[in-house]
């Protein structure tokens, strides 16, 4: 017979395993929709799920949701895409709650902003602020050779 807990621990694991293929699948859906391969958010985002996909269940060892968080607004700026809350926790690649507790102090220190959805009060979207983008954007230009 299997306990509750071993049930839980397979459903957890299963849920990780989800994450880690729609974190690929995103990945993918970005490099091919995505600008040429330069020092970009977007660039540095698919390299971190790229990296992800590659140590699976390691990859765990490496989390910085925040990061994320921010590669993934820089490149929707870039391209011009609007990102709700929810998709933005996704690119957290952690956990839901996670990805909003890191979402509220990237809000609270001003490197992103949200705003009303116009259509769905239900819905908020968030991108990265003025200055947070200025911030990535200095990041960037130092690695450029």
């Amino acid at each position: 017979m299997i306990s509750d807990e071993d049930r839980a621990r397979r459903a957890l694991s299963a849920v990780d395993e989800l994450e880690a293929v729609l974190a690929a699948a995103r990945s993918f859906a970005l490099r091919i929709g995505g600008p040429e391969a330069r020092n970009d958010a977007g660039t540095f985002y698919r390299a971190r799920r790229l990296r992800d996909f590659t140590f699976g269940s390691h990859a765990t060892l490496f989390g910085e949701p925040a990061w994320d968080i921010l590669l993934d607004l820089s490149a929707a700026r870039t391209m011009e895409k609007s990102i709700t809350v929810s998709s933005a926790c996704i690119g957290s690649c952690a956990p839901p709650t996670t990805g909003l507790r890191h979402l509220a102090a990237l809000e609270a220190h001003g490197l992103v902003v949200r705003r009303a959805h116009p259509g769905d009060g239900r819905k908020c979207f968030v991108e990265i602020s003025d200055s947070g983008n200025a911030m990535m954007q200095a990041w960037l230009e130092r690695l450029e050779p």
